[in-house]
């Protein structure tokens, strides 16, 4: 018996107000995680996304809060200025991926 494809995971890294979030998971069939370091972005991502099946949550890009293997694809959209340090959060990524 086949179970299908696994599901894919998708993190919006720096999701801010989850703008991309919803679209990511709708265009691309997957689930998502939308992570971003501001608890105040976080909240409005919630606020906005309250039926969608995106789930938001506070982490850095330095340190992500995710087994390392299971996501697929790492999304960053106008975070990259943001970084305190921008190649340690690149090397983080293949880490979960």
């Amino acid at each position: 018996m086949s179970t299908g494809p696994p599901s894919r995971l998708v993190v919006d890294l720096g999701c801010g107000t989850g703008r991309f979030s919803e679209m990511l998971a709708a265009e691309l069939g997957a689930r998502v995680i939308g992570l971003d370091p501001s608890e105040k972005m976080i909240d409005q991502a919630r606020r906005k996304s309250a039926a969608s099946p995106v789930v938001f949550g506070r982490a850095s890009a330095h340190e992500l809060p995710l087994p390392e293997g299971c996501v697929d694809l790492v999304f960053m959209s106008q975070i990259y200025h943001h970084l305190r340090d921008p190649p340690a959060a690149v090397r983080e990524c293949p880490g979960v991926s």
